[in-house]
Order: structure tokens, then sequence, then C-alpha cells
């Protein structure tokens, strides 16, 4: 249902093409034997917010929020202050919001400071 709405479509029917309503994936599915995937290099899952919030359990939800906090920005913030590059993308049902400390100049840094914005903000939307 959501390809039939792309510009894409309107023109491919206008030019006397038949719309795009699919695609097909393919070499999905399980690997061979003995074969292992890529690591991704410096990616770190943390399923503590999602299992929590697909039970409806608030109250872990929140404590998850406290171990999100304790680990992963806690490891984050040794990497900035060893000079590394962090990056934090937290996703939800509809959307998804990255911050990043690569290419944040001074103006970002003090504009941040004078006018930082609520959790609520930053979070609305996901």
């Amino acid at each position: 249902m959501l390809l039939y709405t792309l510009p894409l479509n309107d023109a491919r029917q206008r030019g006397g093409l038949l719309p795009v309503n699919s695609f097909w994936v393919s070499g999905s599915g399980a690997l061979p034997a003995g074969e292992r995937p890529p690591a991704a290099t410096g990616l770190v899952v943390t399923p503590y917010l999602r299992d929590h919030a697909l039970l409806a359990d608030w109250r872990g939800w929140a404590a998850a929020w406290q171990q999100l906090d304790a680990r992963e920005c806690t490891r984050m913030l040794g990497e900035l202050d060893q000079g590394r590059p962090v990056r934090l993308t937290l996703c939800g049902e509809a959307g998804a919001r990255t911050w990043s400390s690569a290419g944040a100049g001074a103006w970002q840094r003090i504009r941040n400071l004078l006018a930082p914005a609520s959790a609520a903000a930053l979070l609305e939307g996901l």
C-alpha cells in the first residue's frame, strides 16, 4: 500500500508503464552451515527498552532507561573522553532519531548549551 502513492508511479502511468506495487527481496534466509555473517564494527544493539515496551511493562521500561544510562551511555562517554566519535540512534514505532558527536563544531556545542531541548521534545515522534 505504501508504493502506490509514490510520485514515481504517477510518472510511470503517464508514460504508459505499469505502476510499481511490490518488490522482491532475494537472497534472504538461512546462511549455509558453518558460515557466519560479517560482524558490524562498532554496532551495539540494546534490547532493554524494546523488550519491556513490547510487554507493556512500564516499570521495567523506566528501569531499562537507567540500565541504558549506566551501561551504554557510560561507555559512550568514555569513548568521547578518549576523543573517539560516538553515535546514538533511538528507534520507535514511528521513526528514529540519531545523534552524533562527529562534525559537531564549536557553534553547535554553544547552541546546545544555550538552548537545550527537553528530553520529551527530542524523543517526540519515535
